[in-house]
């Protein structure tokens, strides 16, 4: 008996010890080392970092449901958790699975979350968050501060993110509508019976068709030939491309005993001032099966590699900028490494939202150089 009940004061003073420390709610997670904070970057769904922070920062705000078992850790803005991670310096991923890490605290407000290894902030790769094995190093420890935040604001914000992802979610029902409204999908044209529609009827036509708002945005910037915008013939140039393949940049610096600078074979000249800017991209036609279509961003002087970004499908997709001043890149690769890339078709494309920032072609660019 008096063993039973020295184990039950032992499980009882774990509990309390555990109940006066971490609970569950909305936090800000920021690496010790590095004065760092722990976000999602939506776009690859993966743990980044940043060394800013600001209430309304929903994606660097987690709620932490914090058990006897551990903790999950959900982003405010996106809804999705942190995933188990088990290979070694990998960066940790985001879903839509609640999963539980191990806590360890490490004193005054600070913690080790474990969910395969240790949740690293890893210098030597942008900083992001990668699974890491050393249990003693401080790049791995978080301070972990409460934060408050307006729930009415965290549910706008969510909003926010879900209508513009739930584009993407539904493409294959908008796509089999946009034809109705536009020449083809890369929505660069509208048919006869719109092209002198007025502002009004031409959104009406759009929402009768079921399609999001920002289509009839879309639409208006094309009747109306980007006039709203600074340079409407540069925007045209730039928003409205056709697209070449390109090869493995890889393999032929590798073939050639030659140093790789990076991948971004296709520059779009758009760019995005702040973070959570979407961007509706318009793919013509299909992509051959012996290729890949994605959507890269720079981040800072990071840059994007073959594979990166978002990968682009046939007709309406939608990304949301990750960080302030990205510039994007259309990733048009072959995996057939002795394909002519002459016979691959190039891909006509449509970009809207951003900024026209532009870029020099040495192949001329449409008569405006």
């Amino acid at each position: 008996m008096r063993k039973t009940l020295l184990f039950i004061a032992c499980a009882l003073s774990a509990l309390l010890s555990y109940a006066d420390g971490l609970t569950s709610g909305y936090y800000k997670i920021k690496c010790t080392a590095y004065s760092r904070y722990m976000s999602e970057d939506f776009l690859y769904k993966t743990v980044a970092t940043s060394t800013e922070f600001a209430n309304d920062d929903y994606e660097k705000i987690w709620y932490l449901d914090v058990t006897a078992e551990g903790v999950t850790m959900q982003n405010v803005y996106t809804g999705n958790y942190i995933q188990k991670q088990t290979g070694t310096s990998q960066f940790f991923t985001t879903g839509s699975t609640a999963v539980r890490a191990t806590l360890t605290d490490k004193g005054n407000g600070t913690y080790m979350f474990s969910s395969g290894n240790y949740m690293h902030c890893s210098a030597s790769q942008g900083y992001n968050v990668v699974n890491w094995w050393d249990a003693n190093s401080t790049a791995s420890v978080w301070a972990v501060e409460s934060v408050d935040i307006n729930g009415a604001d965290v549910t706008a914000a969510r909003d926010k993110y879900n209508n513009a992802m739930g584009i993407n979610d539904n493409a294959d029902s908008y796509n089999a509508k946009l034809t109705e409204i536009f020449t083809d999908l890369s929505c660069s044209e509208l048919k006869d019976a719109y092209a002198y529609a007025s502002d009004g009827a031409l959104e009406q036509a759009v929402a009768a068709l079921g399609l999001p708002a920002a289509v009839g945005k879309v639409a208006l910037k094309v009747r109306n030939q980007w006039s709203d915008e600074i340079n409407a013939a540069y925007s045209r140039m730039f928003r409205i491309r056709d697209y070449k393949c390109y090869s493995q940049a890889e393999y032929w610096n590798d073939k050639l005993k030659a140093t790789q600078m990076g991948d971004m074979n296709n520059p779009t000249g758009i760019f995005t001032k702040g973070a959570k800017e979407p961007l509706y991209v318009f793919v013509g036609s299909d992509i051959p099966e012996y290729c890949t279509l994605r959507l890269a961003p720079t981040n800072g002087n990071a840059l994007a590699r073959y594979g990166s970004g978002v990968e682009l499908r046939k007709g309406i997709n939608v990304v949301q900028s990750s960080a302030s001043l990205q510039q994007f890149y259309i990733m048009y690769t072959t995996s057939e490494r002795d394909r002519d890339l002459s016979t691959i078709p190039s891909l006509k494309i449509h970009v809207e939202g951003g900024d026209v920032l532009g870029f020099v072609d040495t192949e001329g660019m449409g008569g405006l150089v």
